[in-house]
């Protein structure tokens, strides 16, 4: 679990990247930003779960892969369970 920001364009200079680290930002996603901005004006709440399959410095292989898409469908099964209690 952690703090995920969403932009259009991914953090390049370091001192964005400092910035981000400051508020204690865990993750950059450009993929849920429409999806969110498309939630606010039709004032819909929404939420994004996404699973982190690595960072800047490493690569991506298919078992993070996996294993993040695995870690996210989990999160997502655990508040569908909280939500109908």
């Amino acid at each position: 679990m952690g703090k995920i920001a969403t932009s259009d364009k991914l953090p390049n200079p370091t001192s964005q990247i400092m910035v981000l680290k400051e508020a204690g930002v865990d993750a950059v996603d450009m993929e849920a930003s429409s999806f969110m901005q498309t939630c606010w004006l039709f004032n819909k709440s929404c939420m994004v779960v996404r699973g982190v399959s690595n960072n800047a410095n490493q690569s991506i292989t298919p078992d993070t892969i996996t294993d993040a898409t695995n870690k996210a469908s989990q999160v997502v099964k655990q508040i569908i369970k909280q939500l109908s209690k």
